[in-house]
């Protein structure tokens, strides 16, 4: 196993320097698994034996992560082995499933525990990948994740598509082990670095309820997408009789949501998540319509738009854990369980119940427009709870300071509450990030004397505690 590690990261070693290309990677299999049919040619895209597969997966991931981000401090495996572990059973399942499968004599026993197995090792991949990117201290920003997600999952998909099928079904079993490479290759960088270190409870609480409102709202927002790419009959979904055209439509979804989303990120000095949800449960409002409304077009506008919106969702909740993680908000496995782990099991119940619906037959078609217009209503409130989170995740997220602007925004606050020039500069010292042991370290005084100096700079500016003088510092950086 030692000398496959050293030969992939030898292998990766030309491979441009990407910060995000690992965890891309990752995702590209899944995309190339289940939204190119020639990856499952043999046992069929659409067949009952690959729904039963991709449900068991999606399952199994969702619940394998947080499981895991639950029980990470309790085990002595390190990273290193838990990604190669998983990116070779990875591997090994998806050959079982995309080549033995067919085969067997028993497929509807063979498919699902394929599908433990992918969704298991899938899980321990994220996982592992959370530790590398926090040890680096990656910045999670949308601007960076989004094109290098969006360019490396088309051109797999393109790839698979063009491959014949044994070639296309190889090749998609082969990039957990790309994926690995990459992460060795990241290792160099990540050596003699650990994840940050947790903030103190009580700053952390400050988060929290955005937090629990993002997941909550992440996990309607999919479990109504998927209900309605569930629910769409094969034949109104504009993909062929035998899927050809599914992965056309997963591109054309991306790019369009994609686009739409980098361009209201562009309008700002940085890639705002707060600003980025609405537009997504906006989408999600206009499939949930669509599918109403239903006909051939409006079905086929519905799939496609909860498609894209779906790919998105994940690369959002990304960006999102994943700053708050380099933060020292979240650990490093909690953080990536809850950008993947929610997604899954929310994809899982969503798919699971439209295809349930849909193989009812007519009968319960009232149901079905229920289910919908609930759901319209649940997406139209969430965004009453996204508005009264908005400040709470500008400052979560925001980008860090430059140096000048630091200086500005405290020169100003020392001006407006009179602090002292001894006052000023230690308040320049702690927005930049310093503890009290390091500002006296810097000013060479001991910690008492900078602990009384903070004191009155907590009493002249009429707050109580370093997370209350940071919010003020972030909302004066905001409004200039």
């Amino acid at each position: 196993m030692r000398l496959s590690g050293h030969a992939l990261a030898a292998k990766a070693a030309s491979v441009p320097d990407m910060p995000y290309l690992g965890i891309s990677i990752l995702l590209a299999w899944h995309y190339c698994l289940w939204f190119v049919p020639e990856s499952t040619e043999a046992l069929g895209l659409l067949s009952s034996y690959a729904t039963s597969t991709w449900l068991a997966t999606l399952a199994c991931t969702g619940i394998f992560s947080l499981a895991g981000a639950a029980f990470s401090h309790h085990t002595r495996i390190s990273a290193e082995r838990l990604a190669g572990c998983s990116a070779i059973a990875m591997t090994a399942a998806t050959l079982v499933f995309c080549f033995a499968g067919p085969a067997t004599a028993r497929p509807e026993l063979l498919c699902p525990l394929s599908g433990v197995a992918l969704g298991i090792s899938n899980a321990g991949f994220i996982l592992a990948w959370a530790d590398r990117y926090t040890a680096i201290r990656a910045s999670f920003s949308m601007k960076a994740i989004a094109p290098v997600f969006a360019v490396v999952v088309l051109a797999s998909m393109l790839t698979a598509q063009i491959l014949p099928s044994a070639a296309s079904a190889l090749f998609t079993s082969l990039l957990p082990l790309a994926s690995f490479a990459v992460y060795l290759r990241n290792g160099k960088e990540a050596e003699g670095k650990t994840a940050p270190t947790l903030l103190p409870r009580e700053t952390r609480k400050s988060m929290m309820r955005c937090v629990a409102t993002l997941c909550a709202i992440a996990a309607i927002l999919e479990i109504m997408l998927t209900f309605v790419s569930g629910i769409t009959p094969h034949e109104l979904r504009g993909m062929g009789p035998d899927g050809t055209l599914l992965p056309w439509n997963t591109a054309i979804g991306i790019v369009i949501i994609g686009s739409v989303l980098l361009a209201v990120a562009a309008r700002g000095k940085q890639a705002a998540v707060y600003a980025l949800i609405p537009f997504l449960v906006a989408f999600g409002i206009t499939a949930l319509c669509l599918s109403i409304e239903g006909g051939a077009l409006c079905s086929l506008a519905a799939f496609t738009v909860c498609i894209g919106a779906c790919v998105m969702l994940e690369v959002i909740l990304v960006a999102f854990f994943g700053t708050l993680a380099s933060r020292g908000y979240l650990s490093a496995p909690l953080s990536f369980a809850l950008a993947f782990g929610i997604p899954r099991l929310g994809a899982a119940l969503g798919d699971g119940c439209g295809i349930a619906l849909r193989e009812s037959g007519q009968e319960c078609a009232d149901l079905v427009s229920t289910i919908c217009l609930a759901g319209i209503c649940l997406l139209a409130f969430s965004l009453i709870a996204i508005l009264h989170q908005e400040r709470t995740i500008a400052f979560l997220t925001s980008e860090a300071p430059q140096a000048d602007d630091t200086e500005q925004v405290c020169d100003a606050a020392a001006h407006d509450f009179g602090l002292s020039p001894r006052e000023t500069e230690i308040l320049k010292l702690i927005a930049r990030g310093n503890a009290v042991d390091a500002v006296a370290k810097k000013l060479v005084v001991s910690p008492y004397t900078v602990q009384t100096h903070v004191q009155h700079i907590y009493r002249k500016m009429q707050v109580h505690k370093r997370s209350e003088l940071m919010d003020y510092l972030n909302l004066r950086r905001e409004e200039r």
